[in-house]
């Protein structure tokens, strides 16, 4: 009856379901014996470079004899990366962090859904690519590989030396800020200033969506600028000013209180649409306070602390704290959803609600108004419970800006919004 069963079991099932299967199992049980076996950490969401230590895969580490990423041969530490889910998708252009060599590696691989295991393959990160964006004037930074193209095999012979008669190249995921490069950019790398002279991306690999997930940024090197900040590795950063101004108004410094912060960042005056700051407390004894700025008073009245609201290296700014024993009214405007800045396609719409907040209890009535910076056929506004449903139209080049305000309290938030075609 057994032997029955088992057959009854394999019937219902294709030879290749089957093996997929048994090749699991076999995965399973022999994945603890193996001296290769790593953890990595992967990105929340692909090319974001955005990590969460819950997202952790066990997987195993080897080798990889060859020096070609398949696309050009450039020189660099490459490895390939087995997963313990067999069906397991990772794609080219995505990121991950070891922890056990603190290292970032870029796939340039991805894994594929004929093999019966999933496994990529990936070249180690030893760089960081710094620029100011030309569009948003956020300082970007991204750990990526930089090595020599080896697509020659003689070398140039000068009068005193021979070298390698190969390219300087910089590979690097694809996403919003890096497919903004151009040609001609200046960048700085290891205290050397170069310029982008070539870009391939790869984009006719994925033909359908048009995916750009993996960059080659073709180098030469450049002349050294006035405005070049060598200690920041960034070309042409002393033209610009930075200035990080944090919402105080948010803060309330009771003890046991707690709240959000927020905080400004503009670029010769220019404020920048959704920043990224970390935030941190001198004294987690009085003040605790994560990287959201999500914080709460802890300390006895009279304790202090300085919280630190930090854009990147030396761009932040400091609010220092007294914990007091007497309640200030504090009042804030809180939106649903929380971006200072949304993009929505023709056809699509986005809900906002609204709140009065006041020593970070929501109050309840009517009491936010809405006025727009422009008003045209473009968008449609629905009245909504709590707020409001804005509805793209059709695209503009003109960003719609929604102010949300309390007379009572003379408060305003905006809110930027992009009215997009629908790719």
């Amino acid at each position: 009856m057994e032997l029955y069963d088992n057959y009854l079991k394999y019937f219902d099932k294709t030879p290749n379901q089957q093996y997929r299967e048994d090749m699991q199992e076999f995965v399973d049980e022999s994945w603890d014996n193996d001296v290769l076996l790593d953890d990595i950490i992967l990105e929340d969401e692909p090319r974001t470079f955005i990590y969460d230590n819950n997202n952790i895969k066990s997987v195993k580490i080897d080798s990889v004899a060859e020096i070609s990423t398949n696309l050009a041969k450039i020189e660099g530490n490459y490895i390939s990366v087995l997963f313990k889910d067999c069906s397991f998708e990772y794609n080219r252009g995505s990121m991950f962090y070891r922890p056990s060599i603190k290292s970032y590696y870029i796939v340039y691989q991805s894994t594929n859904a004929m093999r019966t295991t999933a496994k990529c393959k990936a070249i180690q990160c030893n760089n960081i690519i710094k620029w100011v964006d030309v569009s948003t004037k956020k300082i970007i930074e991204y750990p990526c590989s930089m090595g020599q193209e080896l697509s020659s095999t003689t070398s140039q012979d000068l009068k005193f030396v021979s070298v390698a008669n190969g390219r300087t190249v910089v590979i690097v995921f694809g996403n919003e800020f890096t497919r903004r490069l151009e040609l001609n950019q200046r960048l700085i790398f290891n205290g050397v200033p170069y310029r982008i002279n070539a870009i391939k991306n790869y984009e006719e690999d994925n033909y359908e969506n048009r995916s750009v997930d993996l960059l080659f940024l073709y180098l030469e090197k450049s002349s050294i600028e006035p405005t070049d900040d060598y200690i920041r590795s960034i070309a042409n950063f002393n033209s610009l000013e930075y200035l990080v101004t944090p919402n105080i108004n948010e803060l309330i410094d009771v003890k046991g209180a707690n709240g959000t912060l927020t905080a400004k960042l503009t670029c010769n005056g220019e404020e920048i649409i959704d920043p990224r700051f970390k935030w941190f407390s001198s004294n987690e004894d009085v003040i605790k306070i994560d990287n959201k700025g999500n914080y709460k008073i802890v300390g006895e009245v009279g304790d202090t602390a300085t919280i630190t609201c930090l854009y990147v290296e030396d761009i932040k700014s400091e609010i220092t704290v007294e914990v007091s024993d007497s309640a200030v009214e504090v009042a804030e405007i809180r939106i649903i959803p929380t971006d200072n800045y949304i993009e929505i396609s023709k056809g699509s719409y986005k809900e906002f609600k609204a709140y009065l907040y006041i020593n970070n209890e929501k109050q309840i009535g009517d009491n936010i108004s809405y006025n727009y910076n422009f008003v045209n056929d473009c968008y449609s506004v629905v009245d909504i419970e709590d707020g409001i449903k804005i509805i793209c139209n059709k695209p503009t080049t003109e960003r719609l800006e929604v102010t949300f305000s309390n007379n009572t309290y003379s408060l305003s938030k905006v809110v930027t919004i992009k009215l997009k075609g629908v790719w």
